[in-house]
């Protein structure tokens, strides 16, 4: 079976949240700081646990996903699951592509009447990444298998739930470790925007600003990073000029921003104010523009994208 190059990984590692250790991802923590990425059979089922099983011997996330839905793995058709779990109900049977001729349906390893329930057993009972499912089932592209997914009306965790199970179990906390070591040495400037955005986003003062003092020390004693990350900004903006056109219009409506960029263009320091009126600004422009926030984004991704494919 041929898979194309452009099959690409679904989300990359540094889009993912840090978790922690996986002994501190415990069902009680997972309860109440991610309450809304849980399944709702996972979150049930956490917080009964939670309240009459003694911390000792609580199951993790991962043990106790794998406990609620080892009943799909002994499904026979899909309908049987569908039975068994009624949040699959939506779920449609493949064979609704019998008589398709689609690019997409070509080279599957299973019979297309078995399509979707081995979807559903492989992501939710086996728990494997959506990428690994479709190269297994035969798809040539991360786009092929989306198609798929799509027209049978697939049902996706919420973003972050994969991570957050991984995460909670030692061995693959350590290999989703080791692959966030190895992304982040190769992507400084994500690495250091992550840092900076994790930075403002703890909601513990006394964390941000230690925080923001080993990013200036970091910079400070790595200068050809600050140099490259100045290059790598520079360059995602030059080819979106309609965005800056569109902030340079909103910007208008608040004349203190004209101070605040000068200082920037000078590399001078931001008062504490112009910190807080920066941040604001550009929060609203991103609620107003949420498609030039994705444009922005996608653009970040090419640009590293490039850079690395030069290295």
């Amino acid at each position: 079976m041929q898979i194309y190059s452009n099959y690409h990984t679904y989300q990359t590692i540094s889009d993912s949240p840090s978790f922690g250790a996986a002994k501190d991802i415990t069902l009680k923590y997972v309860v109440s700081k991610y309450p809304h990425i849980l399944p709702e059979r996972v979150f049930e089922a956490a917080k009964q646990i939670i309240n009459s099983v003694p911390k000792a011997k609580r199951p993790t996330l991962y043990e106790l996903h794998l406990e609620l839905y080892k009943g799909l793995l002994e499904c026979k058709t899909l309908d049987e699951a569908r039975n068994m779990f009624p949040e699959f109900r939506e779920v449609l049977d493949a064979s609704i592509f019998k008589h398709s001729r689609s690019k997409h349906l070509k080279n599957l390893t299973l019979p297309l009447e078995d399509m979707s329930l081995r979807v559903l057993q492989d992501y939710y009972g086996r728990l494997l990444p959506q990428q690994e499912i479709g190269i297994n089932l035969g798809f040539a592209s991360k786009s092929a298998f989306d198609w798929f997914k799509d027209k049978i009306r697939f049902l996706p965790f919420k973003k972050n739930y994969l991570t957050l199970v991984y995460s909670s179990n030692e061995s693959k906390n350590a290999v989703i470790a080791e692959k966030t070591r190895a992304f982040n040495r190769k992507n400084p400037e994500r690495m250091l925007e992550h840092n900076r955005q994790a930075a403002q986003s703890n909601k513990s003062s006394e964390y941000r600003k230690a925080q923001s003092q080993r990013i200036k020390q970091y910079d400070n004693e790595n200068p050809e990073r600050r140099s490259k990350i100045g290059k790598f900004t520079k360059e995602v903006w030059s080819r979106l000029p309609h965005i800056r056109k569109a902030i340079s219009q909103e910007m208008a409506h608040f004349p203190d921003m004209d101070r605040i960029i000068a200082k920037r263009m000078s590399h001078e320091p931001y008062t504490e104010q112009e910190k807080r009126l920066n941040k604001g600004f550009f929060k609203f422009f991103w609620r107003k523009y949420p498609d030039y926030k994705e444009e922005y984004a996608q653009m970040s991704r090419t640009v590293s994208n490039e850079r690395k494919n030069k290295n």
